[in-house]
């Protein structure tokens, strides 16, 4: 029972005590990358990959990048 105490002490003492700097999010600065998604296993395909720009939040459109040669290459 004591050790539970103790441990449930020190888990609250770590919470309080591991603050992380908070994010300052900024809307209008907006940087346009390319984000490569899709879901790859050892099962025959065939796999989809999808390569998009990232775009600010008060849009809906979703530009995809099309005719683009894509490779994936086990290390093993």
């Amino acid at each position: 029972m004591r050790l539970s105490t103790y441990t449930v002490i020190l888990l609250m003492l770590t919470g309080f005590l591991s603050c992380v700097k908070p994010y300052d999010f900024d809307p209008d600065n907006f940087e346009r990358t390319l984000v490569v998604e899709g879901q790859l296993s050892n099962e025959s395909g065939p796999h989809v990959i999808t390569i998009t720009y990232t775009y600010p939040l008060d849009t809906v459109l979703n530009e995809y990048v099309r005719g683009a040669n894509v490779w994936a290459m086990s290390l093993s």
